[in-house]
């Protein structure tokens, strides 16, 4: 799943795991027990290896 966000985002990842490969080749692999922080215009794909459930928050600033 490709993404670009156009805003800033926290998530705590609860279950799953995947590999994120950001749009500069850097390639993230994430789990339960993981929190991201996603910056405004960062971007990339997800590659699922097992079902994401997370708690998100989004935010502007």
């Amino acid at each position: 799943m490709a993404f670009e966000r156009p805003y800033d985002e926290v998530a705590l990842i609860l279950e799953g795991d995947a590999d994120i490969v950001t749009n500069d080749g850097r390639t993230l692999t994430i789990g339960a027990g993981d929190v991201l922080v996603t910056p405004k215009g960062s971007g990339g794909t997800w590659v699922i290896r097992e079902r994401i459930v997370k708690f998100w928050v989004i935010y502007d600033g």
